[in-house]
């Protein structure tokens, strides 16, 4: 994913003061996945989202929410934000959009969308009929088939399975954070393992 746009700056995932700090009078917005699955399922604290966009709020600015990896239904919402009741100023998504096909988009408010005038924007493959089509196929399942209902219902499952499996096995150690099935769990190295 290299080179990097320039001028980002990263501070600790939820720790809004680390947030608050690092916002100059050149930052224009706070970019943050609301459910990171990168490096384990790392969920916000009940207050950490909200207090972002009260942060963004008080210092003019955008509050955007890469949901690339956590939307699309994979955390029994359409989209993650939905479990904190924050709405975010632009939204990313990609991955689960399509069911497999490549495809992206860019989601923003009304406010935000009318900054993008025609030409200012573009994209070699966008609009493509086929990632496109998909998409709509996608999202339809999913809002008309029961898909989310079922991935509530599958990660209740899951998540008592795991916590049968890690009552047997003493090298799952804990079961991290999750939200339905989105779930992360740390197992231990064993350094020996006994024959027999």
């Amino acid at each position: 994913f290299e080179p990097l746009l320039e001028k980002f700056i990263y501070v600790p995932f939820n720790d809004i003061n680390a947030v608050a700090s690092a916002i100059t009078p050149q930052t224009a917005a706070v970019m943050v996945e609301p459910i990171q699955g990168e490096g384990g399922v790392n969920i916000p604290s009940d207050t950490y989202l909200k207090e972002l966009k009260a942060l963004c709020k008080e210092k003019g600015l955008l509050l955007i929410f890469d949901e690339v990896q956590v939307g699309m239904g994979r955390t029994g919402k359409l989209f993650a934000y939905e479990h904190y009741g924050v709405t975010p100023d632009i939204m990313t998504l990609a991955k689960g959009l399509a069911g497999g096909v490549a495809i992206g988009a860019m989601l923003a408010t009304d406010e935000v969308a009318k900054t993008f005038v025609p030409g200012t924007h573009a994209s070699t493959f966008g609009g493509n009929p086929l990632a496109t089509a998909a998409g709509v196929a996608a999202l339809k399942a999913m809002l008309e088939d029961g898909i989310l209902e079922n991935c509530q219902k599958m990660g209740n499952y899951l998540l008592r399975s795991l916590n049968r499996l890690k009552a047997e096995f003493p090298f799952i150690k804990e079961r991290e954070r999750d939200i339905d099935e989105m779930t992360g769990i740390l197992i231990t190295v064993l350094q020996k393992v006994k024959a027999g």
